[in-house]
């Protein structure tokens, strides 16, 4: 898994150095066992003040925006697979760009602003989005990964697997 990470890093850098100068770069940053938002916590159950469970990111990963040219180049890796142990991960969570404020509603990461529910956790994630873009802003987003499939299945909570503050990069 290391080497995905170094692969991606390369891939990120040899994309930065060819990047005009006039493009917009966001990223998302997700550390493990990280509480980026300062939220109630639990390792079970729903934390007083939220209304879906969280205790703490539970992997590392990356999304990065670039736009230039009336496209939006999104590009990153997500390694859940240390979260998670067992089922089609794809099927079951959302990562979404939203407002940072949904993150106490019963569907944190929804009103997104983009949506990655078609990528992969188990390969770089690669999107381009065409015009009209999305307006990115780092006072309002977060990158959410989150489980929503008990929440579609019968109405469980959901359960915030990660969280990370949308930074401007230049």
């Amino acid at each position: 898994m290391k080497s995905a990470y170094v692969l991606l890093l390369l891939a990120v850098l040899i994309f930065i150095s060819s990047t005009p100068a006039n493009a917009n770069f966001h990223r998302c940053v997700f550390k493990k066992r990280d509480n980026p938002l300062n939220l109630p916590t639990s390792p079970s159950g729903i934390p007083g003040g939220l209304n879906a469970g969280y205790n703490r990111n539970t992997f590392n990963g990356i999304l990065e925006f670039v736009e230039n040219a009336n496209k939006l180049h999104i590009g990153g890796f997500i390694d859940i697979h240390d979260a998670i142990t067992d089922g089609p991960v794809e099927s079951v969570y959302d990562i979404h760009v939203a407002p940072c404020s949904t993150k106490t509603s019963r569907t944190p990461g929804d009103n997104d602003v983009i949506d990655l529910d078609d990528q992969s956790f188990a390969t770089p994630i690669v999107k381009t989005l065409n015009a009209p873009l999305p307006k990115l802003n780092p006072t309002i987003h977060c990158c959410f990964v989150v489980e929503e499939f008990a929440f579609n299945n019968g109405g469980g909570k959901q359960r915030i697997y990660g969280i990370a503050k949308l930074e401007k990069v230049f």
